[in-house]
């Protein structure tokens, strides 16, 4: 039934913009559409935001009396004059129910709001709907709420507007502040919404013109939307409907001129859905490809596609391949800048008392750190202390002799050269030859405590 439905809409969707596109001197509908129905007053109708509310689960109920005794079940629409119907729903919604009423050449009261059905005609022709003076898009509408929540613009056709007081009500769309007669309308209300906070639950919306939910005018602007959005919030948690036209109540929309006027011969049948597609031989498919590829050579279909990518870079995109040239610059200034560096400063070299150097080239500059390093690590390893004050050559020279190691003279004069090497500063040092003649003797006074250390 659904695929009818859509069907029968796509057919009749013609009609609309016919409807749209008369001249100022007609209008976008009837003052009085019939209620009868008929093919060529499709467009007047309501059927599509009635299968909507239909298609949400809502039965439709045709008898007044019962949607009025069940208020939390059922919801009202009423469209057009229904001035009977209207003097009972503030009561109704008190009770439970929710409504949806759209005002339609006739007066009616409600707390709080003063209406006005007058026609208000667009003077600027910038305001104008498809050149029709009683035809405009509206933009001014709070997207807070959630009736008209994702709308930017609503269309309407002979609209009149409320007049609503900050208490009871709260407006959802105005009409322009200028450029629209009569100039009593400038910036008044189209549709209003119970209460003024977002606590407050949605029970009733009022707007001063049906023809935006209309066969013919729900397809344009954002109409479609706003009418999902009243029968999710309107219609929530409800079972009955209760769907009346200028007094006329209606049933399901199957029943409408959608269905009724259309013979099933016209609706195309569905095709089997068990039916599997025939195999295809070598020599098709190589002709469905070949195809394929000609009418692709046909249509320019690839160069086509590049004229519409943009051309230009994007600001983000610009500069993240500025930053990449960057860092991709950077990286070889410091790849050259190590490889070509000079060291200025004479690495610290590790020397260990166990593992002394003896060979250095005399004429090398880094003989001197060595050997001052030799010296500081072999007086420490003796005396037993890291401090250079106590570094003296008698001391390390009984000490020697404590653990039995003898020492010659010339051992006992180079070793108070060893203590002075060991507390000279950098800038200061020995020859290189006798700094060559210290190492040699640390080198033999490892000797004789690695003997010592091996005959204890």
């Amino acid at each position: 039934m659904l695929w009818r439905l859509l069907c029968l809409i796509l057919v009749h969707i013609g009609l609309c913009d016919s409807c749209l596109a008369q001249d100022s001197s007609n209008d976008l509908r009837p003052t009085k559409p019939n209620s009868k129905g008929s093919s060529q007053t499709w467009q007047y109708g309501f059927d599509l935001f009635r299968s909507l509310i239909e298609h949400q689960g809502i039965l439709p109920i045709r008898d007044a009396n019962f949607v009025l005794e069940h208020p939390k079940e059922s919801l009202i629409v009423a469209l057009g004059a229904n001035k009977n119907i209207a003097r009972q729903l503030p009561s109704f919604a008190a009770a439970g129910g929710k409504y949806l009423y759209a005002f339609e050449f006739e007066m009616c009261d409600f707390p709080g709001l003063k209406v006005v059905t007058a026609t208000v005609g667009a003077t600027n022709p910038s305001l104008r709907y498809q050149a029709q003076r009683n035809a405009m898009k509206l933009n001014s509408i709070d997207d807070n709420h959630p009736l008209t929540f994702g709308i930017s613009s609503l269309v309407v056709n002979r609209c009149g507007w409320l007049m609503p007081d900050a208490v009871h009500w709260q407006p959802l769309v105005w009409l322009p502040t200028n450029g629209i007669l009569p100039i009593q309308s400038f910036g008044q209300a189209v549709a209003i919404a119970n209460g003024q906070h977002a606590d407050v639950p949605i029970q009733s919306l009022i707007l001063a013109d049906s023809s935006m939910l209309s066969n013919g005018l729900i397809w344009h602007g954002d109409n479609v939307i706003f009418a999902l959005n009243i029968v999710k919030h309107l219609g929530e948690g409800k079972q009955y409907v209760y769907f009346v036209v200028d007094g006329a109540p209606l049933g399901s929309y199957r029943d409408g001129v959608i269905a009724r006027d259309l013979p099933d011969s016209q609706l195309p049948e569905l095709p089997p859905l068990d039916i599997e597609p025939p195999e295809l031989t070598g020599r098709e498919m190589l002709a469905i490809a070949n195809s394929v590829l000609a009418k692709m050579e046909d249509t320019n279909f690839l160069n086509e596609k590049l004229v519409n990518q943009p051309q230009g870079l994007t600001i983000w995109k610009f500069r993240r391949i500025a930053l990449l040239c960057a860092a991709a610059v950077w990286l070889l200034f410091m790849g050259y800048f190590l490889l070509t560096r000079q060291h200025r400063e004479y690495r610290r070299v590790p020397v260990n008392i166990q593992q002394p150097i003896y060979a250095f080239d005399k004429n090398s500059q880094t003989l001197k750190s060595a050997a001052r390093q030799l010296c500081k690590e072999f007086c420490e390893t003796v005396a037993g202390s890291a401090e250079p004050t106590t570094w003296k050559s008698e001391d390390l020279a009984a000490r020697l002799q404590g653990l039995g190691i003898s020492l010659t003279s010339t051992e006992l004069t180079l070793l108070a050269k060893i203590v002075e090497t060991a507390k000279a500063s950098k800038r200061k040092g020995k020859e290189t030859p006798e700094l060559k003649l210290i190492c040699d003797t640390i080198g033999q006074l490892h000797s004789k405590l690695m003997s010592a250390a091996t005959m204890s």
